[in-house]
């Protein structure tokens, strides 16, 4: 009974529009998962180094 409950539930939301959030999880790994990041900080460290 409780699939089919489910079922017709997700059926009703499909025909209404209305999304189900889902849980999810985003993992960083420090600065080589996020190359934009680390090409940011590089920048500006090499701009201090050089004083422009």
């Amino acid at each position: 009974m409780g699939r089919e409950f489910l079922r017709r539930v997700k059926q009703t939301f499909d025909a209404e529009g209305v999304e189900i959030p889902f849980p999810h999880r985003t993992l960083y790994f420090g600065a080589a998962s996020r190359p934009e990041l680390a090409q940011i900080l590089n920048e500006d460290h090499s701009r201090q180094r050089t004083g422009s």
